[in-house]
């Protein structure tokens, strides 16, 4: 979970937690290439992303979602 302190942040947890997966909180304030390391380190296999942050985050994941597309998922 890539993304600064918003109210998404708690609804993703929540997700993640009633879906049984690893919830990896990852500090917005990293450059790009730390970001990818510790996405890499973690086993990540998916990335839920702030959409400022989405086009300068470059990881090896299979899957990215932006916060904006969940919100529009709940509309």
């Amino acid at each position: 979970l890539l993304c600064t302190n918003r109210p998404e942040w708690v609804v993703v947890q929540q997700a993640a937690l009633r879906a049984g997966l690893h919830l990896v909180p990852v500090n917005w304030h990293l450059h790009a290439d730390d970001i990818a390391y510790v996405v890499r380190d973690a086993g990540a296999r998916g990335l839920v992303v702030e959409d400022v942050f989405a086009s300068d985050t470059v990881s090896p994941v299979e899957f990215r979602v932006t916060i904006d597309e969940l919100a529009d998922l709940e509309a």
